[in-house]
């Protein structure tokens, strides 16, 4: 039959919780999530933290699966984005302006991935973006660049998108309250 939803247990009442504003902090367990599978009878205890992640990871891996032989073939081109949270205080905010700029250049968006995170060295708040457009031909890509790289927002072509989405998938999890950490389009389109 498979695992079932039992009970769950607080790790940490509710008085006490750590509110994160800025999310600059890595999400930590609130509660545990007790499991049970009728057929062999055994329980499995996980925490939030770690379901988000699987879920994240679930839809990451999607994306991987969707776009991984268009890139291999070069249908595609991938676009790698660190964007600062501070110029662009939500990821749609963002994908709205750069569909504007690719559509003055005539270039599809057919997905993408998005990932909120905190820098290691300078521990700046940023976005990593994921964006598979149509084929940007050569003569393009150094204007679409011009426009695109500000001192808000840097992008680079994908050299490995494997290693790209396994990058984001290795991540801890940063959100601020009533926030998400990670999204993506709403639909993963196939080129034709």
């Amino acid at each position: 039959m498979g695992w079932f939803f039992c009970y769950t247990t607080n790790l940490i009442e509710r008085g006490s919780m750590v509110i994160d504003n800025r999310g600059e902090i890595a999400r930590t367990p609130k509660t545990i999530i007790t499991f049970h599978n009728s057929e062999t009878l055994q329980y499995i205890k996980v925490d939030d933290v770690v379901l988000a992640k699987q879920r994240r990871n679930r839809r990451f891996l999607k994306f991987l699966k969707t776009y991984k032989n268009a890139f291999k073939k070069k249908d595609i081109s991938v676009l790698l984005s660190v964007v600062d949270i501070d110029a662009y205080p939500s990821p749609k905010a963002y994908v709205d302006l750069l569909k504007d700029r690719c559509k003055a250049k005539s270039i599809d968006i057919h997905g993408y991935i998005w990932l909120r995170d905190i820098g290691d060295k300078e521990f700046k708040r940023h976005y990593h973006f994921i964006i598979v457009t149509s084929r940007i031909k050569n003569s393009l890509s150094s204007t679409l660049f011009e426009k695109l790289n500000t001192k808000d927002a840097d992008h680079i072509f994908c050299n490995n998108l494997k290693a790209s989405v396994e990058y984001l998938i290795a991540k801890e999890m940063y959100s601020p309250l009533k926030s998400r950490s990670y999204g993506s389009s709403r639909s993963f389109i196939i080129p034709k």
